[in-house]
């Protein structure tokens, strides 16, 4: 009644984020009730160009570099909505724990013997030598530096991203090198 204070909008500012938080979990749950998804034969390069160029204009702003090497013509079995979730799901995610001044980078390719595609959305990420990668795709998992409550998100991320790439019978990995992490996705 009498306008917006500090407490209403920071009332406002928590029932958004667990709004959020929700619709994930809901989200979540819903990709995991349905393993009989239906998949259908879907243009991977056109879904990873659309949801990769979303990010395109933050990533500059934010003084970061960003590299999209993507080969055209790669089709995989999956559903087209979820796809492009997983692919916005991991450049958010590289975008929000890169360097500052870094580099988001996102390839997507055939493998080696031509019969999959492998999707792979790296960052700098200076500081991620000592960490323990085995648990990055635990439901909530925060715990190092990076994860912590200076960045926003809830640690479900990509643990969505894993449950996807399920779904679609992928494989989905993390591996750190030269001060760059990659995620890896081979569909």
């Amino acid at each position: 009644m009498t306008g917006e204070t500090e407490w209403t909008k920071s009332t406002k500012d928590q029932v958004d984020r667990l709004t959020h938080l929700i619709n994930q979990l809901v989200i979540l749950a819903r990709l995991e009730e349905q393993p009989n998804i239906v998949l259908e034969r879907v243009s991977f390069s056109e879904i990873v160009q659309d949801a990769a160029e979303d990010f395109k204009a933050p990533i500059i702003k934010d003084g970061k570099k960003f590299e999209m090497l993507i080969d055209s013509d790669i089709y995989v079995k999956a559903e087209e909505k979820s796809l492009f979730e997983l692919v916005t799901l991991l450049v958010d995610n590289a975008n929000k724990y890169c360097d500052d001044k870094g580099e988001v980078s996102v390839k997507l390719s055939k493998t080696s013997g031509l019969k999959k595609a492998k999707l792979e959305v790296s960052n700098t990420f200076k500081g991620g030598a000592k960490i323990d990668y085995s648990r990055f795709f635990d439901r909530f998992y925060r715990e190092d530096e990076s994860h912590n409550n200076q960045t926003s998100g809830y640690g479900i991320g990509l643990s969505m991203a894993q449950s996807i790439v399920k779904i679609f019978k992928g494989k989905i990995s993390v591996s750190y090198k030269n001060d760059t992490i990659t995620f890896k996705v081979v569909l």
